[in-house]
Parts: C-alpha cells; structure tokens; sequence
C-alpha cells in the first residue's frame, strides 16, 4: 500500500506480471543475474547462490558490511558501472539510452524535491482526535493539526507518513495546503530516534510482563535496559549476538567504535529483561551526539 501511494504521488504507475507466465519477467530475472555476479557475489561474506558454489568458504565469518555500505556500493555500482557498460539487448550503454530517452519526453519530477523522502515513507490513515493522532501506539500532536481539524470538523481521516528508523515524528498531509507537515511525538523522551524495530520489541515485552504499554515510564525504563543489554551484545564473543545487536541499533562501524571506548566496562543487566528471553539479544537507540541514553540519544 505504502508504494502504491508514492508511485501514486510521484506519478508512476504500477503494472504487474500476470500469474504464471514467467516470459514477463525475463528482463529482472537477468538483471538480477548480472547484479549478483558482477557485485554481491564479489563482496566479503556473499553467501552465493547455491550450498554448491559457497563450498567451504566462511560466509559469516567474512562478513564485514554493514547496511549503509551496501547501499553505497549497490549505488556506486548501478550509476558507475552498469550504466556505462554496453548492453547487448539494448545495443548501447543504458546511460545512452537514458539520454536519448530523457530528450523525447518530459520527465516529472516531485513539486517539492525536498519532501521525497517523507513520500517514500510508511504510509498510514488515521484519525485526528482532541489529543492528535495515534501511531503505532505513539501519541503524536499539534497546533497546526488541531487546526486542521477545526477547519474540516470531525471526523478528520488524515494521511501519514512516518520514518521507521526514527518514531520521534511523523508528516501528515494538509489537503488545504497540499503539503506534508511534521508532527512530535508527545512522549520526546521515549520516541525520539528511536527505530520501529526497537519499540515493538519494547512494547512485546511489556505486554508479557502484564504491564500497561502506554505507561510513559515503563517504557522509558525498558528502553533504558535495551541499551544496557545492547552494550553488552556489541562486546560478546558471539558473531551471531553482534551481528544482530547491529541490525536491530541500526549503528555504523564508527559509531560502533566510539561506544565500545566510551562504555569499557558495563552494569549488570537487569534479570528481569536477561538477553536470552529475547528473539535478539540486545538493541539501542542511535546516538545523534556523544550521549547514548536518553531523550538526546537515537
């Protein structure tokens, strides 16, 4: 639904291969094909495409890449490589073709570049009520949304927008000014930089704790208990509870770096959140500065 609303947004439009007829999907089958060999399959920790071709090598033990170095190369490789090399279907390079095909028609790009970002985010409807709206169990609200509501009356359904890797806000859609405007989140302390990933976690454990998951103070404090626990993950001797300590905090190698100097040694956790209740062992808020706990931290 979500990319169905951007592509809506943007102006692009959808279609999909019919059921059963795999002559449709050639061209991304053998797209994909030249992706993974001529970039996955050569970096450090590929697990390749078959148990066969892997053979002894040590997948896991090589892997050194995170998320946002992935993306990097994945980026670098499309714009620097596979543009510029020949493409036998098409008979030229696709940066060539791009060009020729740019000069035979207009392409549109998002009145408002700035605000692609927030267009390519999560999309929700929701209600507006007297204290905001409600996402993903987070209370967010203001002066501007409370007047949206009074100039259209209730009920008000609204559009939102909201960045996965950051709860502390959301963007809703004004119809008057047909524009995405920000929204905080009411409890700052709690939500900002925080990553969806990380409050369902919060929120799933306090439920099994039978306690209420809408208390702002519980669930600070079990945020406040991730982070001691994440800590603990980023030093173990175990690959497999470092590798997923940094999936669920969402850190790079730097900020990896700079924590494990400022956090030597660490506090005791607390055994009533002990890391092997959890389906992984540990998470963290990304620090936007120096600070790791908190409302300053993300």
């Amino acid at each position: 639904l979500a990319i169905q609303d951007a592509c809506l947004e943007l102006g692009i439009k959808l279609q999909f291969c019919p059921a059963k007829r795999p002559e449709y999907k050639g061209a991304i089958e053998r797209f994909l094909r030249t992706f993974n060999h001529g970039l996955i399959h050569r970096l450090p920790g590929t697990v390749f495409s078959s148990p066969v071709k892997r053979g002894d090598y040590p997948a896991e033990q090589e892997t050194c890449i995170d998320i946002d170095t992935l993306t990097h190369l994945v980026t670098k490789w499309i714009v620097e490589i596979y543009h510029q090399a020949p493409h036998r279907g098409i008979g030229t390079t696709p940066m060539a073709r791009w060009i020729t095909g740019a000069a035979a028609r207009l392409i549109e790009h998002p009145a408002e570049p700035a605000q692609l970002g927030i267009i390519l985010s999560h999309m929700k409807e929701r209600t507006v009520f007297h204290y905001g709206i409600e996402v993903h169990g987070l209370l967010y609200n203001g002066s501007g949304l409370q007047d949206l509501r009074k100039r259209h009356g209730d009920p008000l359904k609204i559009k939102c927008k909201n960045d996965i890797d950051d709860l502390g806000s959301v963007h809703y859609f004004d119809p008057d000014q047909r524009a995405y405007l920000r929204i905080d989140a009411i409890d700052q302390q709690y939500a900002c930089g925080l990553r969806l990933v990380q409050h369902k976690l919060i929120q799933a454990h306090i439920r099994s704790q039978n306690q209420d998951p809408t208390n702002q103070n519980v669930r600070l404090a079990k945020k406040h208990e991730l982070q001691e626990i994440i800590a603990d993950a980023l030093r173990s001797k175990k690959m497999l509870h470092r590798k997923k300590a940094r999936v669920i905090s969402g850190l790079d190698r730097s900020e990896l770096q700079e924590i494990r100097r400022d956090r030597p040694t660490s506090p005791p956790v607390p055994k009533t959140f002990a890391s092997d209740t959890l389906d992984v062992p540990a998470l963290l808020v990304k620090p936007r500065g120096s600070s790791l706990a908190g409302g300053d931290a993300r």
